[in-house]
């Protein structure tokens, strides 16, 4: 029981982090992707 409600609390801590910085993690993913793409 106490392990299911740490794990809902970090799922919505991670969700509050990806929200806030959304933009920042895309624009990331992205560069990592065609660094990727470019090298691989």
């Amino acid at each position: 029981m106490q392990g299911r409600f740490l794990q809902g609390s970090i799922g919505s801590f991670a969700r509050k982090i990806f929200i806030c910085h959304r933009r920042r993690i895309s624009i990331f993913l992205r560069k990592t992707y065609l660094g990727i793409v470019a090298f691989g």
